[in-house]
């Protein structure tokens, strides 16, 4: 297994929500959960920013600009 195919196995596994979405009708907002580590791009972190931005990405209801 190669290291990249390895942090995203880790990052997956990773149960805690480290990001949170909030939505308002044409806007969203983005926001690092992970406080108690001071919010490092950790594996989990980056794996589920990513889904969110490509969830948001795909939504064409949001103002993107």
């Amino acid at each position: 297994m190669t290291l990249y195919a390895e942090l995203l196995s880790k990052g997956a596994s990773d149960q805690r929500r480290l990001v949170h979405v909030e939505r308002d009708q044409t806007r969203a907002i983005l926001t690092l959960c992970d406080p108690e580590q001071l919010n490092p791009l950790s594996a989990g972190l980056m794996v589920q920013l990513q889904a969110h931005v490509m969830d948001l990405t795909a939504d064409t209801s949001l103002d993107l600009q």
